[in-house]
């Protein structure tokens, strides 16, 4: 990194460890440490002044996310993922969030009309600095449709294969072709869980799913029957 150090905040309800493990996090998702590449606990060490426990900690953190994985005598690298496993962690989220958004539509009701609305609202606020397909790169879309499908195990296992994935989005972030993509296939899932359609809801997510992949591929577009 630099050789500036940085102080952690000494907000009471926030200790060192849990701090360093959000700038980690947030480094990996936003793809400042890329798939494959060393975090250096020195490095970490020297940028905020800490031991090498609490950094320690905080890469452990990122191991046990999936996000990370510790290897022997060499320290700590960023997950780095075949096409084939990307591809698998892409179906692991349909298969997760496609029977979630079933569960939506079915318990679809006038708080769920609201609150699609206002994920609209961002959706097409957001669509004039082309950001708006964000709303399911990051997880917007998907938290807004499990809290409605309120199945608190089946977003537990929703997490590991969406934060995994994440890895893979921040790239697809940047570039202008897959977020104008995405775009209406978004407002096709808000719009079958608000109306109640269980089995229109599930085909949207599958669709969405499908255009994230034919972007992310580094190869070759996927083929339709490849999910």
């Amino acid at each position: 990194m630099n050789d500036r150090i940085v102080t952690p905040p000494s907000a009471v309800d926030v200790t060192r460890v849990q701090w360093l493990k959000m700038v980690v996090r947030k480094r990996i998702l936003a793809g400042e440490y890329r798939p494959g590449s060393w975090i250096r606990e020195v490095e970490l060490q020297r940028e905020f002044g800490l031991s090498n426990g609490p950094v320690r900690e905080a890469l452990q953190s990122a191991v046990a996310d999936g996000l990370a994985e510790r290897a022997p005598f060499r320290g700590v690298r960023v997950i780095d993922l075949s096409e084939r496993e990307i591809v698998e962690l892409f179906e692991v989220r349909f298969a997760l969030l496609g029977f979630a958004a079933e569960l939506a539509a079915e318990r679809a009701g006038a708080a769920a009309q609201a609150s699609a609305a206002e994920l609209k609202a961002t959706v097409h606020k957001a669509a004039s600095d082309d950001t708006a397909a964000d709303v399911w790169l990051r997880g917007d879309l998907s938290h807004w449709v499990f809290e409605l499908a309120g199945n608190e195990r089946l977003r537990e296992a929703y997490e590991r294969p969406l934060l995994q994935s994440l890895l893979y989005v921040a790239v697809a972030r940047k570039q202008e072709r897959v977020r104008i993509a995405l775009v209406p296939a978004v407002v096709d899932v808000i719009d079958a869980i608000a109306n109640g359609q269980a089995a229109q809801a599930r085909e949207a997510v599958r669709a969405l799913t499908l255009q994230t992949l034919r972007h992310l591929r580094h190869v070759a577009p996927i083929d339709n029957g490849e999910l």
